[in-house]
């Protein structure tokens, strides 16, 4: 809302070969020599649970994520969606202000969600 929301996700989350991609919303008529080096893809998008957790505090993280896959479970209507698998996220606050005045640095996590299928 205040700033461009860069997203990011691990691809390969579950090898060594881990790299971290990141996501930015561009308009329409930006070019592939507009964004070089780097690409332009179609983002798929989706439905998210969304919830925020403190960066710094891998507890917090850990039972943020926790409860949004119990939430999920527990949900009788998603599952697990597909993409990212390793689901996403981002710092609302890249410039500190409002961590600073909360006490913690906020990450926000997007698990993706696909319904059940009966």
């Amino acid at each position: 809302m205040y700033e461009p929301t860069v997203l990011m996700y691990h691809k390969d989350w579950t090898t060594p070969d881990v790299t971290n991609t990141l996501i930015l919303a561009i308009k329409d008529d930006v070019t592939a020599e507009d964004v070089a080096p780097y690409e332009i893809v179609e983002f798929p998008g989706g439905m998210f649970l969304v919830a925020t957790a403190d960066e710094l505090d891998d507890g917090d993280l850990n039972e943020t994520v926790d409860c949004m896959h119990r939430w999920i479970h527990d949900s009788g209507v998603f599952e697990y969606g597909d993409f990212p698998e390793s689901g996403m996220c981002n710092m609302p606050n890249v410039d500190g202000a409002i961590d600073k005045a909360l006490g913690i640095a906020q990450q926000q996590i997007f698990l993706p969600l696909k319904f059940r299928k009966n």
